[in-house]
């Protein structure tokens, strides 16, 4: 299985990456924290 990384390189630049990675690390833990706080979703 070739990396994640080979097959978005042609379609997303490096800072594009690093805004998308920047942006699931964000989103990923927002709803961890929601998940351990219990907190209902809005």
């Amino acid at each position: 299985m070739p990396a994640p990384s080979a097959s978005v390189q042609p379609r997303f630049s490096p800072e594009e990456l690093t805004d998308l990675t920047l942006l699931v690390v964000a989103i990923s833990g927002g709803n961890r924290f929601a998940i351990a706080s219990r907190k209902p979703p809005a």
